[in-house]
């Protein structure tokens, strides 16, 4: 636990049939230093008295990790559980005979499917939800789940040469795998790589409607879901922060810090909170447009400080790479200015990290405290990336531009984490051409970039 900061009330509860379950788990959550779960046995009770005990208990963002002796119980009452919940069934004979390794195991199942869970009832609707038909979702602990449309739609239309529309719903699995449904059924799946001509139509399934739900519908369904998700993360804020003096949120003009960036003005107001952006040099320009478009629409100033990445580029440093990310270190050294700088008494720092992001974001807590000594909280971290997309858009604002093409993740151009599909894109909306005719001091930079995508460079 976080010291002289007090832990956030939300935790993720995990319910256990009996003590020594709960033991079990508890053991666990000790042994992979695990902040943000609350277990809770349920007396030792079985089968009908299970079941009524547990549907008593269960609330959103809930976990019920039962052994294989209790599966029963776990079909008989899984479609009436709660939105945010999920039941676990292990592979042995109750929970306490797994390993903690196994336990862990579960857990993130568990975390997963709360986040990827989605039903149909004309529209995807992004969680359990009454009279609503679950999807035969992929439940990948290391998963995410994002909406395609608009130019997206039509990006991927061409790569599986089908008429398709009008939003589909991706599900980002590990090693590159995704798996597209087109309404309630699973349409195609597409392996992703990392360079150029790494994109591959695995298998397209025979879908009979190929229209698909207009996007105003999607965000419509919605609606009592995301109220949801917003009351917890407003009562996390709250907690944590009802009594600071300044709200310190990064933005980069993704969507996870433009939504934790709404929850942060919501809950604290227009006063407390600071927008920093972290200019790079070598940002895609939409996302500084994107963020000079929603600062105006909400009256809201920003501030900018400088990564200074472009001059190490044009100074001849290399590309940034997976084991030299030299690039992350330089955009926290100035974000850790823009603390120093804008902090006023009590600061709080609310980030849109999430579980589906990487491996390393789903190891940390909910509440940290970062380098400089301030605490950094994570609102969103259970939630999906269709979750934070649909947020944005209920509230009336469009996301940035780049979502509308097809890409999963947005930064900067020149990054190691673009994959095939992002690369595509960019090369078909001449984004590439772009960059080289506003910023030509960049071309040779662009160029390495591209060679290093295995892309042959022509440009100009």
């Amino acid at each position: 636990m976080v010291q002289g900061v007090k832990r956030p009330s939300m935790r993720l509860r995990v319910l256990v049939r009996s003590k020594r379950d709960a033991d079990a788990v508890r053991s666990t959550i000790k042994i992979f230093n695990i902040e943000d779960l609350e277990v809770k046995a349920l007396g030792g009770l079985r089968g009908d008295k299970l079941a009524e005990k547990v549907l008593d208990e269960v609330e959103p963002f809930t976990i019920v990790l039962l052994g294989r002796e209790d599966s029963e119980v776990a079909e008989q009452i899984k479609n009436f559980l709660p939105p945010f919940s999920e039941i676990i069934v292990s592979k042995t004979k109750r929970i306490r005979n797994s390993v903690p390794s196994q336990i862990l195991s579960l857990i993130n199942k568990g975390r997963a499917s709360i986040r990827l869970f989605t039903s149909w009832r004309k529209a995807y609707v992004l969680s359990r939800f009454e009279n609503a038909k679950p999807l035969n979702f992929p439940n990948d602990p290391q998963g995410d789940n994002f909406f395609i449309y608009g130019r997206g739609r039509e990006f991927l239309s061409d790569l599986l040469g089908l008429e398709i529309g009008d939003v589909l719903l991706s599900f980002k699995l590990s090693e590159g795998h995704h798996e597209i449904f087109l309404g309630p059924n699973l349409l195609a799946r597409v392996y992703i790589g990392q360079n150029i001509g790494e994109l591959k139509v695995e298998e397209i399934f025979n879908v009979e409607n190929n229209k698909g739900p207009k996007l105003k519908d999607v965000i419509e369904a919605n609606k009592p879901i995301l109220e949801v998700l917003e009351r917890r993360s407003e009562i996390i804020l709250q907690d944590l922060g009802d009594d600071a003096d300044t709200i310190i949120v990064p933005w980069s003009g993704g969507k996870d810090s433009t939504a934790a960036l709404l929850l942060s003005l919501k809950v604290f107001g227009r006063d407390r909170v600071r927008p920093v952006y972290i200019d790079t040099g070598v940002d895609f320009f939409e996302n500084r447009d994107y963020i000079e478009k929603i600062s105006s629409i909400l009256k809201m100033d920003y501030y900018v400080y400088k990564a200074d990445v472009d001059k190490k580029l044009l100074n001849g440093s290399p590309l940034p790479t997976p084991k030299h990310r030299w690039c992350t270190y330089r955009k926290l050294l100035a974000l850790r200015r823009a603390f120093r700088e804008l902090s006023k008494g009590k600061t709080l720092i609310v980030v849109g990290d999430r579980d589906a992001e990487s491996d390393a974001r789903a190891r940390r807590p909910m509440l940290r405290i970062d380098s400089s000594g301030l605490p950094v909280i994570a609102p969103l971290k259970l939630w999906g990336g269709a979750h934070v997309e649909a947020y944005i858009l209920s509230k009336g604002l469009p996301l940035n531009p780049l979502y509308e093409m097809g890409f999963y993740r947005i930064g900067c151009y020149i990054c190691f984490s673009l994959r095939s599909w992002e690369l595509e894109i960019m090369l078909r909306r001449g984004l590439i051409d772009r960059i080289v005719r506003r910023r030509p001091e960049h071309k040779d930079i662009m160029d390495m970039f591209l060679r290093s995508k295995k892309i042959l460079s022509d440009l100009k």
